[in-house]
């Protein structure tokens, strides 16, 4: 019996045609073998077919999760834009700064790729808000984000899209906040809030190319069923299926696209300020009514003696502030006598029995400055947290599972303990912190800051489980997602209007101001707000705002113009005050663009930051402060000098050899210290309080070999004695402490440097204060110096807040 005949694919070929087909002739198989390729081969590849997806960078795991759930998408996380052929599809999931590649370069590469056929999903900031993307790649489909929105219902407005395939009609999504984006002439809107607001965009940028993308003004999240991920996953398989082609953007097509986007992006700018051209390069200064002045509770020199007091307040004079937000809470430390025994004192007011609000108060009431004690209520020391680790806050990334083990090493895992807003005895506690301040010290009003929850969404402590499901459950109308965040809104907004009645009840005439973040922070009835309109940091290599997270003039005008609206669209009588941070290294013309940016915007007020500016006055930056005085409308004398800094008894020295003993006449080195860089230091005898002194010439590095053991949220403070020789316009001499965990990672570096020239007589101690970051397990010290010839004596590291006598 002869076997059946088995049909192979090798026997389709011309030659064997005949003997399978013995009635079919050469052009009736041919024909006859298209259309099974036509109607059954290729349907059943394209099905099995994987869409190739580059998920970029860092923040990519939501992305990552949902589309790997999905057999046909296969998704790979890339640190780099160089092998894009071997892909569908590239997600940029909310990126703001590049990881291994050139923007201009990257930028390149994104339009060849779609050019040739292939398709580039943006999500959130990465649709046009801060860093590499700041200025969409494909305004054709979106100009860019207009706005920010905490709405939670999304619902599709073009069905038939086949990038909504499956896509349910009406969706929550995920994050705390979404994007509002504006479509392009060529973008097709696809989704809008439920305040009709454009959310996803979709559209091919070129003509004569199937290259697609999509911007996506929400976040995908792993932990978010439903419509959003859907969403992300229908729009990566529509952004594959685009028709590939290997033909790049010649150099010509490429110059043109860079200068029609170049006009798109223009004409946008000019739309949204109301058509009217802003020379930002030739505002003229502003006017304000009032300047406030944003001031941390821990920089040297700090204000621990009544002349620091005066001589502060008459520097805030010389610089034009007329509104002073003193850290009267800080960092779970009170920076006042304060009577609560839940409220820790900061170490040195206690042991000087000095109370700063209190002569803060005095002092700048006589040089009519308003005082604002600045709160951060939620806050806390490590030790108030260890010892009711139950009150802490929970949140994603502490390394313990949500709702439990709530343990010393979650404890330890927090850059700073947070308190949760949702308990009743947190929020009895900071009540109490601010009753006490508004009864007994002559305050103008009170000010929050950091008044939400420490990622910014919501607490996931066993309590604030319990409270939200007990919400949800209440409100059944809500998804899960949706009810968590509404609890937490209604939260943190009733805990303000609490304090707020409490303030009507205690004096009348008292101010509320508040650093509003969430946006929802907007709804209470403030005095004034604030929020940071300009970047907080400078980037030098590029000489522009450092991508992270950065504003051009043209947002912070936009962005002083929607707030002031904001402030007037809930309560008529608040007022808009918006932080301009003029610290990380920033141009001195940068920030007095920013200055004069938000008075063109029509703001009256302004608030500013930046890394202790208000305690300036002896740090080598006169072109700042003359700067800021000029704009702010600051008196120009002259400070008269008197030595602010406390005379605390001594404290132990932490750093080994600091009176740079040697181990024999034949030595140069002191023990235990190793030259990096430059001339061998000279040992002379020679101090003011160490034995010995090292002469420091020209330009050198040194470190102290031994690692210095550190307790994890202390404050230390490291400090020198100097006496100048010789000096440069260009020259400087650092302290420098490092901080590191036990795995040798470096957490955390910072400096103390020389103070101005007038302040360099004879002998004269400069310092550096700051707590070590939680998770420190020792601590490294260098000595910089260039283009200066001093003697540096007594060198010394403290577990203390502010540095101690040498005696």
């Amino acid at each position: 019996m002869k076997s059946p005949m088995k049909l192979e694919l090798k026997d389709l070929s011309a030659k064997n045609f005949q003997k399978i087909f013995p009635r079919m002739n050469r052009a009736a198989y041919f024909k006859f073998i298209c259309y099974v390729f036509i109607f059954f081969v290729w349907p059943v590849t394209c099905l099995l077919a994987e869409v190739r997806v580059a998920v970029y960078g860092s923040g990519v795991n939501g992305a990552m999760t949902a589309l790997g759930k999905d057999g046909g998408i296969k998704a790979s996380k890339i640190e780099n834009l160089r092998c894009l052929s071997t892909f569908d599809v590239i997600i940029f999931s909310s990126t703001i700064t590049l990881l291994n590649d050139n923007e201009d370069d990257a930028i390149l590469k994104i339009m060849n790729f779609v050019h040739c056929g292939g398709g580039v999903l943006f999500t959130h900031a990465a649709c046009g808000r801060w860093g590499v993307f700041r200025e969409p790649i494909f305004p054709q489909v979106c100009y860019g984000v207009v706005d920010v929105s905490d709405k939670m219902e999304m619902k599709l407005v073009n069905k038939e899209h086949p990038a909504l395939k499956n896509v349910r009609e009406v969706f929550s999504c995920g994050f705390n906040d979404h994007l509002i984006i504006k479509n392009g002439p060529r973008g097709t809107v696809l989704i809008r809030d439920d305040c009709n607001e454009v959310v996803v965009v979709a559209g091919l940028p070129f003509e004569g190319s199937d290259g697609r993308v999509v911007f996506m003004g929400t976040l995908p999240l792993s932990g978010t069923p439903g419509g959003e991920m859907e969403l992300l996953t229908s729009a990566v398989k529509w952004l594959g299926s685009g028709k590939k082609t290997s033909i790049q953007l010649d150099d010509n097509t490429r110059t043109r696209f860079m200068q029609e986007r170049k006009q798109m992006l223009a004409n946008f700018e000019k739309e949204r300020n109301g058509n009217i051209d802003i020379d930002y390069e030739k505002l003229p200064k502003g006017h304000f009514q009032r300047k406030a002045m944003f001031q941390e509770g821990f920089v040297f020199p700090g204000i621990y003696t009544q002349a620091g007091v005066k001589m502060y307040i008459a520097h805030l004079k010389h610089l034009g502030i007329n509104v002073l937000l003193f850290s009267a809470y800080d960092q779970g430390y009170a920076l006042f006598l304060s009577k609560n025994p839940e409220a820790e004192i900061l170490l040195p007011y206690r042991e000087l029995q000095f109370d700063p609000l209190k002569a803060i108060c005095e002092e700048a009431h006589r040089h009519k400055i308003q005082v604002l004690a600045l709160i951060h209520p939620f806050h806390s020391t490590y030790d108030y947290a260890s010892k009711h680790l139950e009150f802490l806050q929970v949140w994603h990334g502490l390394g313990a599972k949500l709702g439990e083990d709530q343990s010393e090493e979650t404890l330890k895992t927090m850059n700073m303990p947070w308190l949760c807003p949702d308990r009743p005895e947190v929020r009895e506690r900071a009540k109490k912190i601010i009753g006490e301040i508004i009864k007994n010290y002559d305050v103008d009003g009170i000010s929050l800051d950091y008044i939400r929850y420490a990622n910014g969404r919501s607490c996931s402590c066993p309590y604030s489980l319990k409270e939200q499901q007990r919400y949800q459950q209440k409100n059944s109308t809500l998804n899960g997602n949706a009810a968590t965040l509404q609890y937490c809104r209604e939260s943190i907004l009733s805990f303000i209007s609490e304090i707020k009645v409490m303030m009507e009840k205690t004096r009348d005439g008292l101010m509320l101001h508040g650093y509003t973040h969430p946006d929802y922070m907007n709804q209470i009835p403030w005095t004034y707000h604030s929020k940071r309109v300009s970047s907080a940091q400078w980037d030098l290599k590029l000489n522009r705002p450092d991508t992270l997270a950065w504003e051009t003039l043209g947002q912070i005008f936009r962005g002083c113009k929607k707030y002031e609206s904001w402030a007037h669209r809930f309560f008529k009588t608040t007022a808009f005050c918006p932080l301009v941070d003029i610290g990380g290294k920033k141009p001195v013309e940068r920030f007095r663009k920013e200055i004069r940016t938000v008075a063109a915007a029509g703001v009256n007020n302004i608030a500013i930051w930046g890394a202790g500016y208000g305690q300036w006055f002896m740090r080598k930056n006169k072109v700042y402060i003359d700067t800021l005085s000029e704009e702010l409308g600051g008196l120009t004398e002259g400070l008269q000098w008197e030595d602010p800094r406390p005379h605390v008894p001594a404290k132990p020295n932490l750093l080994p050899n600091s009176a740079f003993a040697i181990n024999s006449p034949n030595c140069s080195l002191p023990n235990g210290i190793i030259l990096e860089r430059g001339q061998m230091p000279q040992v002379q005898d020679d101090g003011k309080y160490g034995k010995r002194s090292l002469l420091l010439d020209e330009n050198g590095l040194l470190r102290w070999k031994e690692r210095i053991p550190v307790n994890g949220g202390r404050y230390h403070s490291l400090s020198a004695w100097v006496k100048i020789i010789q000096k440069t316009r260009e020259s400087d001499l650092v302290l420098m402490v490092s901080y590191y965990d036990a795995t040798d990672k470096k957490l955390y570096s910072n400096v103390a440097i020389l103070p101005d020239d007038e302040f360099l007589q004879d002998w004269q101690r400069f310092e550096f204060n700051r707590p070590a970051p939680f998770g420190s397990k020792y601590a490294i010290i260098h000595v910089r110096w260039r283009g200066i010839k001093c003697l540096l004596n007594a060198v010394k590291f403290e577990e203390y807040p502010v540095a101690s006598g040498y005696e």
